[in-house]
């Protein structure tokens, strides 16, 4: 597994928190019954998979209850990590279950093979060690 895989990554939205800000204190102002959508990019987070701390179901700025109930439930994953912080996930938090579980079984596995590595790294050097001392001589 080459190092920059061995980040679990995702989509994000990505807002621009000035733009941000000013819509929020724009709402404040007038009262607005519901949030406004901000302009966002699509951008790709990268995380360790062992700081995933949590996650759930969220939706996006602007969607209303009818909107969530006619999508069939939230369009996003909120993702907690312990040091990263959120990430808001662009997947469905089926979709990203089933992408963090594949991926989960792709690093269980490296980490077991580097496992296999390491200990086949020490019992060729306990043989050669042993090997040393009981051949007289060398």
């Amino acid at each position: 597994m080459k190092p920059s895989e061995r980040f679990f990554k995702f989509p994000i939205k990505l807002y621009h928190a000035f733009y941000l800000n000013k819509i929020e204190e724009e709402e404040r102002e007038t009262n607005a019954e519901h949030p406004q959508e901000a302009s966002w990019v699509q951008g790709m987070a990268r995380v360790n998979i062992l700081e995933i701390s949590g996650w759930y179901e969220t939706f996006s700025r602007g969607w209303s209850i009818e909107k969530i109930e006619g999508a069939g439930g939230c369009d996003l994953t909120l993702i907690q990590t312990e040091k990263q912080g959120e990430f808001m996930c662009m997947w469905k938090r089926d979709r990203f279950e089933q992408e963090y579980n594949l991926y989960m079984d792709k690093y269980q596995k490296w980490v077991e093979e580097e496992e296999g590595r390491y200990l086949q790294k020490q019992e060729d050097y306990i043989s050669a060690d042993l090997a040393k001392q009981l051949l007289p001589g060398e």
